[in-house]
């Protein structure tokens, strides 16, 4: 702080540095800082004990006095429920009032989020500026390259922040947070470190055992439909939320599912998709068993066991899985017809054992053939990729 400031300044009369504690809703309190007598060098001026150490006149010479101040502390340029400005002043005279502005470096700058499109979520905590207008950049660059500028949000005095940036293209970051106002140096945040990456489409069901099960869950856009699809969206949120690279959850298809122990009506199965980071699969196939291990997720029961684990392809419709069961059902029954007309041919006419052998050729022949294509059918709708988890 320069005297210059203060232009009425006598260098004839005693000189005082006063701190003003000034607050909205009543009047404001004065404190001595510094007392300076006439004639006197100015390192001969009486401080008071809260400044010794911290505050002392300067002679500029031509440019005339200044008060130094160090180690600026929260006290020094604000109080609870106000804000603190000094002042000269003379028997008679007082000068401007002048406060101290400083920008703290930030802190705890971590990433919440971020997806495959490369847009990041930030959080942090601005350091202390007495209210003044402070920029809060976020910058990023990649290994070696420059920082670049984000976009920033607009100029503000609240300490908590959270920003959306996007990221040009995929792969590795750092990033920081640089705040800046009319007083030099800028501060910086902590920095940290980002990988912008493909994310994989997870399958999974969820058998709630506590639901009945309607026709009106048969269409997505129905209201019964669309509620059950929000709560479940709402408990899966909660699963996965805690994976960074986690971007949303979808319902697919509700079926009907025999009930159980405690619930004997028809009951729900919900077919569903997420996508997470590819680099997070295993942590989102972890979340999802542990969510559903004590057969509980938010008002949901589950059966544990109809669940399974996470599929990275989506399951066969179950229609299909019917059809071939029936399918493999049929080929035993004509299986077992066979072997009957066969046996009754060969006890009640013997004559016609020639007949009955060559009929069995053509039976077994035609068996055969069914048997093996229900086997290559049943081979292709039971192989499911699913991302097992080494426990």
């Amino acid at each position: 702080m320069l005297l210059s400031a203060f232009p009425q300044f006598d260098p004839q009369k005693t000189l005082h540095l006063a701190k003003l504690s000034v607050y909205p809703d009543r009047g404001y309190d004065i404190s001595l800082v510094l007392e300076w007598s006439p004639g006197s060098p100015p390192q001969n001026a009486t401080i008071l004990p809260d400044y010794k150490g911290r505050v002392s006149l300067i002679d500029l010479g031509a440019n005339g006095i200044a008060v130094q101040f160090r180690g600026i502390r929260k006290t020094d340029v604000q109080v609870t429920g106000g804000r603190v400005y000094f002042q000269f002043q003379q028997k008679g005279l007082q000068g401007p009032v002048m406060n101290i502005h400083i920008v703290e470096p930030l802190y705890n700058l971590k990433l919440t989020r971020k997806n495959s499109h490369g847009y990041v979520t930030l959080q942090w905590t601005a350091g202390f500026n007495l209210g003044l207008d402070t920029r809060q950049t976020a910058q990023y660059r990649k290994e070696g390259g420059e920082w670049v500028d984000g976009p920033g949000p607009d100029s503000s005095n609240h300490p908590q922040y959270t920003e959306i940036v996007q990221l040009p293209e995929k792969g590795t970051y750092n990033i920081r947070i640089r705040a800046a106002n009319g007083i030099k140096p800028a501060a910086f945040s902590n920095v940290i470190r980002v990988t912008i990456e493909d994310a994989a489409t997870l399958y999974g069901r969820l058998p709630i055992t506590n639901k009945d099960y309607s026709d009106f869950l048969q269409t997505l856009i129905s209201p019964s439909a669309v509620r059950l699809c929000t709560e479940v969206r709402s408990e899966l949120d909660k699963v996965f939320n805690i994976i960074i690279g986690y971007e949303k959850s979808e319902c697919d298809h509700f079926r009907k599912i025999g009930g159980s122990c405690t619930h004997t009506g028809d009951t729900v199965m919900v077919e569903f998709h997420i996508r997470v980071a590819e680099s997070e699969i295993a942590s989102a196939s972890s979340s999802f068993l542990y969510s559903i291990k004590n057969e509980r997720l938010g008002e949901f029961n589950i059966d544990k066991d109809r669940a399974g684990y996470l599929y990275n392809v989506k399951p066969k419709d179950p229609s299909s899985s019917t059809t071939e069961f029936l399918l493999f059902q049929i080929i035993n029954l004509i299986l077992l017809i066979k072997i009957t007309l066969v046996v009754i041919i060969q006890q009640c006419c013997p004559e016609w054992t020639k007949v009955s052998t060559c009929g069995s050729a053509i039976l077994t022949g035609v068996f055969s053939f069914s048997m093996l294509i229900a086997i290559y059918i049943l081979s292709k709708s039971s192989k499911y990729n699913v991302l097992h988890l080494n426990s």
